[in-house]
């Protein structure tokens, strides 16, 4: 198994931006917990949470409006200033690919003042090989997998893996399809989720059928 946490700060970079993509419909404690952790472990200065417009891997049709999901998110980092919210992803009409995400932000922080991280469950490495330009993607930023229980590493993954930096996070028995199952049947989701997040699905009355 790849060493854990050798995602530690290098000289001459002045700023450590972590990427973290995701449907998130809607954003819930578990992944505050996740990207909390691995910005204190890994030192990173800001972490940009970055909701998918369109999903490559994902019906798109059943998820959460682009306006509700960004909402939600403003909601639940608000008072983190590690945190940070952006809609590159929502704001282009194509399929939310890591390597234009990623080329984005090189942009905004460029080497070599800049390091970027990109945020993934470790169950993801193993399919690595399948995204778009995962050559080019290696050359731009380096990756932090957070475990998920049972991972084994596959062999397809190897070619890979000099690029990713293991962190044991504190991993929550909770889901986005779960809280949206729990508002459908009228259940609380108190603790789930932000109370800002809670409020503003009931008053949007989101996930209700």
């Amino acid at each position: 198994m790849p060493r854990t946490n050798s995602a530690t700060p290098t000289g001459g970079i002045e700023q450590r931006i972590g990427l973290f993509g995701g449907t998130f419909d809607p954003v819930h404690n578990g992944h505050l917990i996740i990207a909390e952790t691995i910005r204190d472990r890994c030192k990173l200065d800001k972490i940009f949470f970055i909701p998918a417009n369109i999903h490559p891997l994902k019906d798109n049709h059943t998820i959460q409006s682009a306006r509700h999901r960004l909402k939600m998110l403003r909601l639940a980092v608000a008072k983190n200033t590690g945190f940070a919210v952006s809609a590159f992803e929502l704001n282009r009409p194509e399929v939310s690919y890591s390597i234009d995400t990623v080329r984005h932000f090189r942009s905004q922080f460029p080497p070599p003042s800049h390091a970027l991280f990109f945020l993934l469950g470790a169950d993801n490495v193993n399919q690595f090989h399948l995204w778009k330009s995962p050559d080019a993607l290696v050359q731009l930023c380096r990756f932090i997998a957070f475990r998920r229980p049972g991972f084994q590493l596959a062999s397809e993954a190897q070619r890979y893996i000099s690029h990713f930096d293991f962190v044991d996070a504190p991993l929550l028995e909770i889901s986005a399809t779960t809280i949206r199952e729990q508002v459908k049947q009228g259940f609380s989701i108190r603790y789930l989720v932000p109370a800002a997040v809670e409020k503003y699905i009931y008053a949007n009355a989101l996930y209700t059928s």
